[in-house]
Formats: C-alpha cells, sequence, structure tokens
C-alpha cells in the first residue's frame, strides 16, 4: 500500500460555490484520489455536492464518505474517485455546491494506490463543540485487516498542529482573509488488523472543530519478484575461455517466507578453447588459485 502523495492543494476566502484545485502532481491509472473539504458552516451544516468534475472525466462521488458540521461555525467532508484516465500535473479537480455558497474553503487532494475498487467500510464523525485535542469519534470493528484509514479536521486557522505518532499528514491547508479563516488538515495511516478507527490532532489553542474518519479497503500487491538475465562474470583465470555466461535467471521471495530465496531456470556455459576441455563444476578464485568447489542443498532445519 502507498500514499503516492498530495497531489493539490487550494483556499478561498472570498464567497462561493465552488473550488478549483490545480494539480501540483498526477495520480496513475487504477489510483484512488480521496479529496478532504473545510468550509465555514455559516449557512448551517454540511453543503450540497452538486458536481465533482476533473480534467480527465474521471466519476466521481458527490455523495460524501464521510461528513459533519459543527454547527454554523465549520464543516468538513470527504469526497472519492477511481481514477480511470490519468491526472496529470497541471490539471484541474473542480468541487460545485448548492444551495448558499461558502465564504471560506480549504481542500486537498491525495493519491493512494492498491486501494479496491468499492473500498468505503466504517465511518464516524464528531462535532462536539471547542477543544485543543480533537477526535473524529470511533468507528465499529473494520471488518478486513488491511485497510487505509484517513482523518479530516476542521477548524480554526492559525493554530500549530501536533499529529499523533502513526499517522502521517502534511501541512494544514487554511485561508488568510483574517477573521473567520478556517483551516484543514488530512492525516492517514495504515493498519493490518481489524478493530475500532479513530483519528485524533492536538491543538495549540482551542478551537470549534467537526472531524470525521473513513478506512478504506486495501489489497496488498504480491511478493517482489527479481528477473537477471544476461549477466557476465569474468573468469580470473588466463585461458581463451574468459566468460561465464548465466542465463533465464529467477530468484523469488516469497513475503510471508523471510529470507527464503528460490533458483530457478539458471544455465552456466563456458566456452573452452580449442584442443581444451570445457570446465565442469564449480570453481572458486582464493589467493590467485582456481580451486574446486562444492555445492550443498540444505532442507529445513538443516546448517
Amino acid at each position: 500500500m502507498a500514499h503516492l502523495g498530495t497531489i493539490g492543494t487550494a483556499t478561498l476566502s472570498t464567497t462561493s460555490s465552488s473550488i478549483t484545485i490545480t494539480l501540483s502532481a498526477g495520480a496513475p491509472v487504477g489510483s484512488t484520489v480521496l479529496l478532504g473539504i473545510a468550509w465555514d458552516a455559516a449557512a448551517g451544516g454540511v453543503p450540497t455536492i452538486a458536481s465533482v468534475t476533473d480534467s480527465r472525466g474521471n466519476s466521481w462521488s458527490t455523495t460524501p464518505d464521510m461528513s459533519v458540521a459543527a454547527g454554523t461555525t465549520v464543516a468538513v467532508g470527504g469526497l472519492r474517485a477511481r481514477v480511470t484516465t490519468a491526472l496529470l500535473t497541471g490539471d484541474t479537480i473542480t468541487v460545485t455546491i448548492s444551495g448558499a455558497a461558502r465564504g471560506r474553503w480549504a481542500a486537498q487532494a491525495d493519491a493512494h494506490s492498491e486501494v479496491n475498487t468499492t473500498p468505503l467500510d466504517k465511518t464516524a464523525s464528531n462535532a462536539p463543540g471547542s477543544s485543543a485535542s480533537l477526535s473524529t469519534g470511533v468507528t465499529a470493528a473494520t471488518t478486513q485487516a488491511n485497510e487505509l484509514v484517513v482523518a479530516v479536521f476542521a477548524f480554526g486557522s492559525g493554530r500549530t498542529v501536533t499529529v499523533p505518532s502513526g499517522w502521517a499528514a502534511g501541512p494544514k491547508v487554511e485561508t488568510t482573509a483574517g477573521s473567520g479563516d478556517r483551516a484543514l488538515l488530512v492525516a492517514h495511516r495504515y493498519v493490518s488488523a481489524t478493530g475500532t478507527q479513530e483519528g485524533t490532532l492536538g491543538l495549540s489553542s482551542a478551537s470549534t472543530y467537526a472531524a470525521a474518519v473513513a478506512t478504506y479497503k486495501y489489497t496488498p500487491s504480491g511478493p517482489p519478484a527479481v528477473r537477471i538475465s544476461q549477466v557476465s562474470f569474468e573468469v580470473p583465470n588466463p585461458s581463451d575461455a574468459p566468460l561465464v555466461r548465466i542465463s533465464q535467471v529467477a530468484f523469488e521471495v516469497p513475503a510471508a517466507t523471510v529470507g527464503a530465496v528460490r533458483i530457478a531456470q539458471v544455465s552456466l556455459e563456458v566456452p573452452a578453447a580449442p584442443g581444451q576441455r570445457p570446465p565442469t563444476g564449480i570453481k572458486v578464485l582464493s589467493d590467485g588459485v582456481l580451486q574446486e568447489a562444492g555445492l550443498s542443498v540444505a532442507t529445513q532445519g538443516e546448517v
């Protein structure tokens, strides 16, 4: 599982019904883009998402995976798209709301790999009032071991944040117009065991806040495979047959078997000079003298 990076952020400090993020990095086909947004909530509640579009025509859900509002102060939400046409640097993502426009927007887009096609599992949200110790609330137990956990926090700007151990987050995204500014922080972590999930965040001073968390199923990639072909070794023993060629070598290291290496389809060819007997066996150079060497294979438990 990989967080491919934050691919774009944007803020608005004027009343608007939409925001556009210009991407500072792309997202490949098969990745999932998660979009966190914070709004002022003067109009009340979480705004209704009318549309989400990007430059490449990927399909976005307009129903937030997670959302909550803290009265008429601040609201937060999370949206998602699976990338079927690669997003490129300089492309845009535009979010449009219906109903009353909002005077403060802060948005961040992140790309993740290996997220399942239908990944959403558990969510929780929290908007208890004012505090310097923020919590998303606690989800129900996740249904599978491998999940991505994403927490979004919206609060008053101008505060220093403390991200807890085990979570990763970039800088907060915040408006800077003055009174009424809002801030957004998006944090994530990967888990490998089922259980409840909660996102937390520390602030340098108390703020009214809204926070939510969602978990997303993902499928880890298979064990890495390394293939080596057309490798040449110089034979230090002076002769007219200076090369040993190895082809079709495959190394397989299963992820679940630490230290196990399997080698298959190995071919060794040592050409002999005219009148010279072809070299056989395995030889090791020791102090300038080429000596015969053996190869032993130990079964499990042998040394």
